[in-house]
């Protein structure tokens, strides 16, 4: 198994790219330390774009119900299909999806580079525009004419996934990274609450309506999901230029200043010799300070002159915290 190093949080942020580059030429140090709260959690719900998605997961995961727990049947009962060419179009729609989720990441890319603003409408118009086929998978006629059906099939599979991994895509650009997680795990039983009553409103629609009627009922549902995908085009830029400031505004004046000795250190320059006491093991020891008493001076410029205590008390030693020799009594 391929194992990768955990990126940085927060370095590909554009309010962080300066602070994270600094730290990494030397002039000081950064890490991004903000932490979930319970007003962080809270305010997930004052971001109109979180708004937005979170109100689209429930319409548009009840067609996505109705496929996965109905359309196989149906096709095999009043579609006129034998069981294996009804579960081959559902195969189809699964490989199909697939393609679309690919396609979608690559084109909702590009469009979020030439204009933020487009990619919203990329969502909305994909997933109104899934309505058409998948109607005429359900309505159509496809007697003798199976490949009408596959072909009908894989276009509605394609089209419906554009949105999945764009909409992901947008929840992480307006949340700031602390936040992310519990982001996505709020959409994601919004999704999957949408996907569970689904089928339990076509239930409840087919005893009055019959099936097909409660099923293109269900279909329409993407349609609101559509609208308000198509709405984030006017809070995506302003939610996420917001959440940019909010970041630079947190980190201000947290890099920290370097170490001198660490600085010189991850540039390969020496820091200066140290000496060490010969009664201590292995303990630095600096320069005398100027206001020690003439005989410890005089002591100190003299001790290379006794074997075993040469030292040098040039400048550049690590710490003038450490131990220094001690001065003989004055006399």
């Amino acid at each position: 198994m391929l194992y990768l190093p955990e990126p940085t949080r927060g370095r590909s942020e554009a309010a962080l790219k300066s602070k994270y580059n600094s730290a990494d030429e030397g002039e000081g140090e950064f890490v991004y330390t903000q932490e979930l709260t319970a007003q962080k959690v809270w305010d997930i719900f004052k971001i109109p774009s979180n708004l937005l998605i979170f109100a689209q997961g429930f319409p548009g995961c009840i067609p996505w119900g109705v496929l996965l727990a109905y359309i196989n049947d149906f096709l095999s009962q009043e579609g006129g299909m034998s069981v294996p060419q009804a579960t081959n179009v559902m195969v189809l729609t699964g490989l199909s999806n697939g393609v679309g989720i690919f396609l979608g990441a690559f084109i909702g890319q590009e469009l979020y580079n030439w204009q933020k603003w487009s990619m919203p409408l990329l969502m909305g118009s994909t997933t109104t525009l899934g309505i058409i086929p998948t109607l005429y998978m359900i309505n159509g006629q496809f007697t003798g004419r199976m490949w009408a059906l596959y072909v009908t099939a894989a276009m509605s599979g394609v089209i419906m996934s554009i949105t999945g991994g764009n909409v992901r895509t947008v929840l992480l650009n307006v949340n700031p990274p602390e936040v992310r997680g519990t982001v996505m795990g709020i959409f994601c039983v919004a999704d999957d609450v949408g996907k569970g009553f689904g089928p339990f409103f076509a239930a409840s629609l087919i005893a009055g309506m019959g099936r097909k009627a409660a099923f293109n009922l269900c279909i329409w549902m993407w349609l609101p999901c559509g609208l308000l995908l198509g709405a984030l085009a006017l809070t995506l830029e302003i939610d996420e230029r917001n959440m940019q400031a909010k970041l630079a505004l947190q980190v201000e004046g947290q890099v920290q200043a370097p170490d001198p000795t660490n600085a010189a250190a991850s540039k390969g320059v020496d820091p200066g010799p140290c000496v060490l006491a010969p009664e201590e093991n292995d303990l630095p020891t600096c320069p005398a300070k100027s206001d020690e008493p003439d005989s410890a001076k005089d002591f100190h410029e003299t001790s290379h002159d006794v074997p075993g205590m040469q030292a040098d008390f040039s400048e550049g030693c690590a710490s003038e915290d450490a131990p220094r020799i001690p001065s003989p009594p004055a006399a």
